[in-house]
């Protein structure tokens, strides 16, 4: 069997670590369940000592290495410099099972190894948590581990580099600007019988994921009102129009922090006044619409893209879908950052290559310092969306919502 390689996770301090599965035991023609009583899974840390937002650097030389081998599902601890490697136990709680192995406050766990549908070997999130214990104290305290990441520069399949199939609801990370894959349409989309779906190796996700969407979408929960209750309170009226009618399909808002005769607004208004402040820059392959300040000009609270009130989902902006084949990308907030960016990407027979990055000549710029001049391209061939890193600093990553599965014959770095 082919030893893949699986790779780094970059986190706060963490570099790529690089991992694979190999066979014990005598080798034989006959295709064996690949689970810790067949298989090991190696793997290459490398950890990097400076906190760069949370990135890191691939020019850097000053790195330190260390090998790991799991026979059994195992989780993988940081402390300092150096990384530990500890059985785990997925029907206990993952955060007393860290406690109990921390050597110091800070140190913190990385990422599991385990093995599961069918045996699958995968490398899961730290922040996949389902124990209820887990549940209870995150809502509590908040989360406290760090994402993680496929590093797209990272896969290959037998030795040779390939692109990353960008999927819907993929969460992208450029440098540290992050963007959301909100839409991607299709000429001619197949259809996937789900029965003979399988685990893709050069996937960040697997098709197993059973997670909330919603941990991963950017939307605030706001009060609303969905009728006309003028007779009760008169002053309940949109601060724009002054009018009190109200519906499911355009509610009076809660959307910010302002209160008393301009705390509500129609979302239809909302809309309207957003749409007024909206800049477009349109051209044949490439339509990007932007608003420099996405929030309330009375309080600054900043908007998301979407809003949630009593089961439904109301979206502040709209655009026009192009035909044919395309890609939309939602640009997500940063901190001390109130701009929202929405890009809509129409591949065509004379242009099937996007680039993105800080430089002048980039198709989508990312004006930020993380972000390199070409930092990477978007490629459509064969009717796919592909993700390329043009060797960057900081690395191109998708966000692993869960686990992301690991395949013989394949490099992953996370």
């Amino acid at each position: 069997m082919n030893k893949p390689e699986f790779g780094p996770s970059a986190s706060k301090l963490l570099a790529p670590m690089i991992a694979g599965i190999q066979r014990t035991g005598a080798s034989s023609e006959t295709p064996t369940p690949q689970n810790f009583e067949t298989h090991v899974v190696l793997m290459k840390g490398i950890t990097w000592s400076r906190d760069s937002h949370g990135l890191f650097d691939y020019e850097s030389r000053h790195l330190t290495k260390k090998t790991l081998k799991a026979s059994y599902e195992s989780m993988i601890m940081r402390s300092g410099n150096d990384l530990s490697l500890n059985r785990y136990n997925n029907l206990r709680s993952f955060q007393e099972q860290c406690d109990a192995k921390k050597q110091m406050p800070e140190d913190m766990a990385m990422l599991k190894i385990v093995n599961r549908n069918a045996n699958t070997f995968y490398l899961e999130s730290a922040t996949y948590q389902p124990h209820a214990t887990d549940i209870e104290r995150n809502e509590q305290n908040g989360k406290t581990q760090e994402s993680m990441y496929l590093v797209v520069r990272s896969l290959k399949v037998n030795n040779e580099k390939i692109d990353y199939e960008i999927q819907e609801r993929d969460i992208l990370k450029i440098g540290r600007v992050k963007f959301a894959v909100k839409e991607i349409g299709q000429l001619n989309k197949m259809e996937v019988d789900e029965q003979t779906k399988e685990e893709k190796g050069h996937s960040a996700n697997s098709i197993y994921t059973d997670t909330n969407e919603e941990e991963f979408e950017e939307f605030i929960q706001v009060p609303a009102i969905m009728e006309d209750i003028s007779a009760e309170d008169p002053d309940c009226k949109c601060r724009f129009c002054w009018a009190s009618e109200a519906n499911a399909e355009n509610p009076l808002l809660g959307t910010c922090k302002c209160g008393g005769s301009v705390g509500r607004i129609h979302l239809g208004c909302l809309s309207a006044w957003l749409e007024t402040r909206k800049q477009s820059k349109i051209s044949t392959n490439f339509s990007t619409y932007f608003w420099k300040a996405f929030e309330c000009e009375i309080c600054k609270s900043a908007y998301p893209l979407m809003m949630k009130a009593q089961g439904n989902t109301y979206n502040l902006v709209k655009y026009e879908k192009p035909p044919g084949d395309y890609m939309v990308l939602e640009s997500l907030s940063q901190e001390k950052n109130n701009s929202r960016i929405i890009h809509i990407i129409r591949p065509s027979a004379g242009k099937t290559v996007f680039k993105l990055g800080r430089g002048h000549e980039s198709d989508l710029r990312i004006n930020d310092i993380s972000v390199s001049r070409c930092h990477t391209k978007i490629k459509f061939e064969r009717g796919k969306f592909l993700l390329e890193d043009n060797q960057s600093k900081f690395g191109t990553l998708v966000l692993v919502k869960q686990r992301t599965p690991l395949l013989p014959g394949f490099n992953k770095a996370v």
